[in-house]
């Protein structure tokens, strides 16, 4: 199977295009993100997993997204107010969903 790198950049918008004051978010590798993100830039990402916190706590049933690079791995999670970003293996307590993108 061939690798397709992503080509462009990708836009997010958020209402009806058709309407006036539709936001549109030009999403793109940042130049001032952290350390550990910024090291991800230009691997190829290897796999996807969906993670679904399995714990005995007012978190179980949470749903994050994990993406697993040959040189690290990024997991988006409910941070309650904010997105929550970790770096490394996920959280044991997480059962995977895994896609592999080969």
């Amino acid at each position: 199977m061939e690798h397709r790198r992503p080509v462009g950049r990708p836009a997010w918008t958020l209402g009806d295009p058709s309407e006036e004051g539709v936001h549109v978010f030009r999403l793109a590798w940042r130049h001032d993100a952290r350390a550990e993100t910024a090291a991800l830039h230009g691997q190829e990402l290897q796999a996807v997993e969906l993670l679904e916190y399995a714990g005995e706590d007012v978190a179980n049933g949470m749903v994050a997204v994990s993406f697993a690079f040959p040189d690290g791995r990024v997991t988006v999670s409910n941070g309650l107010d904010e997105n929550l970003l970790e770096f490394g293996e996920p959280d044991p307590g997480f059962r995977r969903q895994r896609s592999d993108l080969a």
